[in-house]
C-alpha cells in the first residue's frame, strides 16, 4: 500500500485540505481577536476623554499640569494637553495630530521602544483656547494575550492537523487496500490464476465490485476451460492434418495475401530439391522460378478458376503439375497449392506412344511382307515352282515372326494386368538351366558358337515358376546366340551367393553402348534396328526377363563393352537354405 501512487495521492490531497484549514482557521480567530481587542482600547479611551474633557474644560490653565500628573501616576493610559502650535510641530510625524485638526479627533497605533501603543487625539476648548487632549495607552497586555491565544491556536491547528493526517491515512487506508486487493486479484485473472482476497462482506461500492470480479472470475474460469478444450480439438485437428499432408505423396503450399510462404509439406522439399529454411517465409515467386506459376497464384489470389500448369525441375529432372485455389475470404486471404509429380507418368505416356508406333511398325513389317511374297505369287510366281517354294518358305518366316511377335505381347499383357497366376516355390535351376543349354546347343552348333556351362557341385534350387523360369534362360540364351558372331563362345554360370542365387549370362558378342544399356529392357528397344531384323528379334524378350525376374522378386542388370560382349546377371532367392532344406 505504500508504494500506491493513488493512496499518496489520495492522502497528499485530504492532508492539504487539512493543513489549509487548520492554518485558515488559527489565522482567522488570530485576526478576529486582534480585531476585537484594539477596538475595545480604543472605546475606553473614548469613555476617558468624555469623563476628562468636562473637567479640563473647568480646571484653571495653571493646574492642569498638576491634574494630569497625578492621573497618569495611577493610569496606565498617559494623559497629555497640547496647545494647536505644539500639535501643528508634531502633525507631520504624529497621524493622529494631524487627524485631530483636521477632524478635531484621531487616531492610530505607533510601536515605541518595541512597545506598540494605541493613541487618541481629540480637539476640545477651555477658557478660550483651543487645546488638543492626547491619550497614549500601551498595548502590551493586548499584544501578550494575543500572542498566547494564538500560541494556543497554532498548537490547536497543530494538533487538530495530526488528528486529520492520522485520521486521513486511516480512511484512505481502508479504502485504498481493498482497491490494492481488488487490483492484485485483476492481475491474477489477467495471468490465468485464481484471484484471492476477494471475500469482502461490505455492502459498498468496493463490495460490490468485489462480487461483480468474483462473478466474472467463474465465469472467465468456464470460458478458459471452454476455450483449452477448443483449443486441444484444434491442436488435435491440426495434427491430424499436419500428418495427412506430410504423409500425402502430393506437395501442399499455402501463401497469404501478398504471395509469402506460409506452410509447406515434406513432399515440397522432396520434389523441388530444397530446404526448408531456405524455402519458407519468401515469395512462391522467389521460391518456384516459373511465369506459369506466378500467374495460376496471382489468379487464384484475385478469385479466378483455378488452372493447371507443368513445369520441368532442372535441379531434380521432374515434371510436375500444379493447381491453385484461393482460401476462403472476399478478396481471398491466401491460396494453397497442389503439385502433382507426374514425371513417371509423362514417362509412360512416352512409352505408350511408342510402345503403339513399335507394335504397328512390328506387326506391318512382316504383313506387308506376306502380302509382297502372296501377291507376287498370283501374278504368276507359283508357275516357277523354285520360287514358288522359296516364297512360301519366307511366307512361313514371316508368319512365323508375326507369331512369336503376337505370343510376346499376349505374354507381356498378362505380366502387367497380372493375369497369369504364377505358383511360386522351390524350383530346380540346375536341371532347367542345362536342359535349355542342351536345347540351344544345335543352333550354337549351327552358328559355329561354342555355348559352355559353369555349374558348382551341388544343385541349386530358386524360387520362381518353372515355365516362367524357363522362358528367363530361354530369352537370355536366344538373345546371347543372336548378337554372338560366328567362332563366338556364350557362357553360363550360376552359383549361390548367401541368400540369392546367381545366374550368369555372358557372350562374346557385338557389345552394348553405354548410352543404350539403361533402355534395353523396354519394349521393343533395339540398338541395332536392322541387326535385330536380321535375327529375328522382337525387341520384347529383354522386357519379358525383366518383368519376370520382378515377379519372381528378383532382378537383372547388365554390364557390356562395345567389341567385347556382354553380361547379363540374374539374381533370384534361394530355394534352400544354409542347411540344404527347402523354403516351404
Amino acid at each position: 500500500m505504500l508504494t500506491s501512487q493513488l493512496f499518496w495521492r489520495i492522502f497528499a490531497i485530504y492532508a492539504g485540505l487539512t493543513l489549509c484549514t487548520a492554518f485558515a482557521f488559527a489565522l482567522t480567530l488570530t485576526a478576529g481577536y486582534r480585531d476585537l481587542a484594539y477596538p475595545q482600547v480604543e472605546a475606553r479611551q473614548i469613555d476617558n476623554a468624555q469623563i476628562l474633557l468636562p473637567q479640563l474644560r473647568k480646571i484653571p490653565a495653571g493646574d492642569r499640569w498638576d491634574f494630569l500628573r497625578t492621573i497618569n501616576a495611577t493610569s496606565e493610559t498617559r494623559f497629555e494637553v497640547l496647545t494647536l502650535d505644539q500639535a501643528r510641530q508634531k502633525a507631520n510625524s504624529e497621524p493622529d495630530l494631524a487627524d485631530a485638526l483636521a477632524h478635531r479627533i484621531g487616531t492610530s497605533r505607533r510601536p515605541n521602544a518595541n512597545a506598540l501603543f494605541q493613541l487618541y487625539t481629540i480637539e476640545f476648548e477651555a477658557h478660550g483656547e483651543t487645546l488638543i487632549l492626547r491619550m497614549t495607552t500601551p498595548l502590551d497586555s493586548v499584544t501578550e494575550n494575543l500572542s498566547w491565544i494564538s500560541a494556543r491556536l497554532w498548537v490547536t491547528a497543530f494538533t487538530l492537523v495530526l488528528i486529520g493526517l492520522i485520521v486521513t491515512y486511516v480512511m484512505v487506508a481502508r479504502i485504498i487496500q481493498p482497491l490494492d486487493r481488488l487490483t492484485h486479484a485483476a492481475e491474477q485473472m489477467a495471468l490465468g490464476e485464481s484471484p484471492k482476497g476477494l471475500n469482502f462482506d461490505s455492502r459498498n461500492e468496493i463490495g460490490t465490485l468485489a462480487r461483480t470480479l468474483r462473478n466474472m472470475d467463474r465465469q472467465l474460469a468456464q470460458r478458459f476451460s471452454e476455450l483449452e478444450k477448443q483449443s486441444q480439438e484444434l491442436e488435435e485437428k491440426h495434427e491430424q492434418l499436419a500428418t495427412v499432408l506430410r504423409s500425402m505423396i502430393e506437395g501442399v503450399i499455402a501463401v497469404d495475401r501478398s504471395e509469402q510462404i506460409l506452410f509447406a509439406n515434406d513432399t515440397v522439399f522432396q520434389l523441388l530439391d530444397v530446404q526448408p529454411q531456405s524455402f519458407m517465409r519468401r515469395p512462391i515467386w522467389e521460391a518456384v522460378r516459373h511465369p506459369q506459376v506466378q500467374k495460376i497464384v496471382q489468379a487464384a489470389l484475385s478469385g479466378q478458376p483455378s488452372e493447371k500448369v507443368e513445369f520441368d525441375v532442372a535441379r531434380t529432372q521432374r515434371t510436375l503439375a500444379m493447381v491453385a485455389s484461393p482460401l476462403p475470404g472476399e478478396p481471398a486471404t491466401g491460396a494453397v497449392l497442389v503439385l502433382h509429380d507426374v514425371t513417371d507418368l509423362r514417362r509412360l505416356e512416352n512409352l505408350r506412344r511408342e510402345f503403339v508406333s513399335n507394335v504397328s511398325h512390328e506387326l506391318k513389317t512382316p504383313l506387308t511382307s506376306i502380302s509382297a511374297y502372296a501377291e507376287t505369287l498370283l501374278n504368276g510366281a507359283m508357275e516357277d515352282e523354285e520360287t514358288c517354294r522359296t516364297f512360301l518358305q519366307r511366307i512361313e518366316e514371316q508368319a512365323e515372326r508375326l507369331n512369336k511377335l503376337i505370343a510376346d505381347l499376349i505374354a507381356l499383357a498378362r505380366l502387367d494386368s497380372i493375369e497369369q497366376a504364377f505358383e511360386l516355390e522351390p524350383v530346380n535351376a540346375t536341371y532347367i538351366l542345362q536342359k535349355s543349354i542342351d536345347e540351344h546347343q544345335g543352333v550354337a552348333k549351327s552358328k559355329q558358337i561354342e555355348l559352355i556351362s559353369v555349374a558348382p557341385n551341388e544343385e541349386m534350387e530358386v524360387i520362381a515358376d518353372s515355365d516362367g523360369f524357363q522362358t528367363i534362360i530361354d530369352n537370355l540364351l536366344d538373345n546371347a546366340l543372336n548378337y554372338t558372331p560366328s567362332g563366338g563362345r556364350v557362357t553360363v554360370r550360376w552359383r549361390r551367393e548367401g541368400e540369392w542365387s546367381r545366374i550368369d549370362v555372358e557372350d562374346t558378342g557385338v557389345g552394348i553402348p553405354r548410352e543404350h544399356q539403361a533402355r534395353i529392357f523396354e519394349r521393343f528397344y533395339r540398338v541395332d534396328k536392322a541387326r535385330s531384323r536380321e535375327v529375328g528379334g522382337t525387341g520384347l524378350g529383354l522386357s519379358i526377363v525383366k518383368h519376370l525376374c520382378q515377379v519372381f522378386g528378383g532382378s537383372i542388370r547388365v554390364t557390356s563393352q562395345v567389341g567385347s560382349g556382354s553380361q547379363f546377371t540374374v539374381l533370384l532367392k534361394n530355394g534352400q537354405n544354409s542347411n540344404g532344406q527347402t523354403w516351404m
